[in-house]
Formats: structure tokens, sequence, C-alpha cells
């Protein structure tokens, strides 16, 4: 198998990891994905060594598609500041709406490695957001809060809800749940008169 070649079956094999979890979460098999994609295991087997690889390999490519969905955001000159910042912090490809984020707490006991590189990645997304909260701040239409403190209650919030069953418990989604986190931080709790 040449490189393009690979290179493609890579992204296919990522694409169906992503239909698979939003079908069955973490529990589908290999050969699951083998049905799937309509190839051998062992042609799956070419391109990743085993599921923790695979997960691994996955959640890299879906952080590099956020990246990109941040990015467009941060080039539409015909958005606000304000309007590009609750954009980018709900930034995901609409393929991506429907998984279930409210599994990944599963990850931390069965795939701690996985877990931990989604924290890691959660933590490094904020370059843009910074950027345009210093932008919004100066440009006096978000208020001179420390970044930091905004970027830790959006970022803890977040974290709690996929490591633990707190949405799934109250009957939220994760879009739900962000959107009205989003709310919150950008608005408050109060009721506008």
């Amino acid at each position: 198998m040449d490189g393009e070649a690979q290179q493609q079956l890579k992204l296919r094999i990522y694409e169906a990891t992503i239909e698979e979890f939003r079908e069955k979460g973490f529990k589908f098999t290999m050969d699951d994905m083998a049905r799937r994609l309509g190839v051998s295991k062992k042609t799956i087997y070419q391109v990743v060594r085993d599921k923790e690889s695979l997960f691994f390999d996955t959640a890299t490519y879906i952080y590099e598609q956020i990246k990109r969905s941040e990015q467009a955001v941060m080039d539409d000159d015909r958005l606000t500041t304000v309007e590009k910042i609750k954009a980018i912090l709900i930034a995901m490809p609409d393929s991506y709406s429907e998984l279930d984020w409210r599994q990944i707490y599963q990850l931390e006991n069965s795939y701690p490695r996985i877990f931990a590189r989604v924290r890691v990645m959660m933590e490094q997304q904020w370059d843009n957001t910074i950027e345009l909260l210093k932008r919004g701040i100066a440009e006096g239409v978000i208020r001179n809060i420390p970044i930091p403190v905004i970027k830790t209650m959006f970022e803890a919030t977040l974290e709690k809800y996929m490591e633990t069953t707190v949405l799934i418990d109250a009957g939220l989604t994760f879009d739900e749940a962000v959107q009205y986190t989003l709310d919150v931080l950008m608005d408050g709790i109060s009721c506008k008169e």
C-alpha cells in the first residue's frame, strides 16, 4: 500500500471510528470496524496497532478538525468579536455534533493515556480564544475579567461534563450543556429586564 492509499485508509478508519462511537460508544469491536469499512481486520491493523492506538489517533484527528473549525471562525470577517468568542468556544465540525461526548469519562479508567491526551488537547485550544478575549476587552465589549478566570471556568466545566455522568443524570446532551454554559459565561444567570 503506497503512502497516499494508506493516508486515505487512515482517514476512512478515523471517520468509521467516529461513526462506531456514535452508535455504540466505546463498546464497538474491530470486527464492527472491518464490516463498516468493508475491509479485513488485517487491513485495519496495517494502519493502527490496536484499539487503544485507534482511539488515540482518532482523538488527535478530531482535535485537528476542531482546530480547522476554529480557524474558520477566526477568518470570518462578518462576525463581531463577541460572536467570534461564542462561536470559537463551541467550534466543532457539524459531523461531530451528534457524538455523545458525555461518554468520555469512560476513558479515564479504560484508556488513561487517551484521557490524558484529551485533557491536554482541551488545554491547548485556547490561543485563539485568548486572543479574542483580549480584543473584546480592548474594544470594551467584554468585561475586564482576568482571562485565566474565564478559561478555568469554561475548561473546568467541560472537564466535569466529560469526567462524570452529570449530564446523563440530568438528561442533557453535551451540546445543550455547552450552550447553557456559554450562555451563562457570556450573559450571566440573571434575567434581563
